[in-house]
């Protein structure tokens, strides 16, 4: 699994992002000021040290709003997505007619693994999977190709059939060393991980949920620009997306 492309790096790598600029801002600025005011001489030293605090405190605030924005963007932008569809539903106004885009996540809020160049869904560890959704708070991910192409949806339900099935346990990093290969081995756990439909980004609540009734055992419908599996996914909608709209 392309470690770089998961969320849990990504959420790493903006924590480690924002500890840094806020601590290297504090340190600079501390420094640059220390020297104006420890060179300038004894007469100007308590108007430097005015100077100083005027010119450097909203830099440092500028920074550090900055940062936050940054580190904080996506959590908003999940938080008031969500908080529309929450009010569209109270409203009555989300139903079977309702544009699928209003309930699905855009692909750019999805919790997904994605494969690096060269790397191969059927090397990916069930490990790292299970613990990614651990850490993610999810409870299935989807495993795209490189160009964004949906290729398989993992539930923890199915992690957990196929370690059960081996005696082990999925969060044993030691022990549970298996990967999507091994499971995809196995054929009725391989239609459970490609049990997932297609619709296009014009499509209606109520094609998403035909398109999930057309398949056995499907609780996920993948959106693309024309509806077909051969495109990029563009968002992604769960039965439990579709429960919680109107009928």
């Amino acid at each position: 699994m392309n470690g770089e492309t998961s969320e849990a790096a990504k959420q790493k790598t903006r924590r480690r992002l924002a500890f840094w600029i806020i601590i290297a801002s504090i340190l600079g600025i501390a420094v640059v000021a220390g020297l104006a005011i420890v060179f300038s001489g004894a007469e100007e030293r308590a108007e430097t040290t005015r100077l100083v605090f005027t010119s450097m405190l909203p830099l440092f605030g500028t920074w550090v709003g900055t940062v936050l924005a940054f580190y904080f963007s996506r959590e908003s932008l999940e938080a008031a997505t969500q908080s529309t569809i929450d009010t569209l539903r109270l409203s009555g106004t989300l139903n079977d007619r309702s544009p699928v885009s209003q309930v699905m996540v855009p692909a750019s809020n999805m919790t997904a693994i994605t494969l690096g160049a060269g790397e191969t869904a059927e090397s990916i560890s069930l490990h790292d999977v299970f613990s990614q959704m651990r850490s993610s708070g999810r409870r299935r991910i989807p495993i795209l190709d490189t160009s964004s192409k949906a290729l398989y949806l993992v539930h923890d339900s199915t992690i957990n059939q196929f370690a059960s099935s081996l005696g082990k346990n999925p969060a044993d990093k030691g022990a549970f060393t298996e990967t999507m290969g091994d499971l995809l081995a196995d054929a009725d756990l391989r239609s459970l991980v490609e049990a997932f439909g297609f619709v296009s980004q014009d499509a209606v609540v109520a094609d998403a949920r035909a398109a999930m009734r057309a398949i056995d055992g499907a609780n996920d419908v993948f959106v693309t620009v024309t509806g077909q599996k051969s495109e990029p996914v563009i968002g992604w909608v769960t039965n439990t997306d579709l429960a919680e709209s109107d009928s």
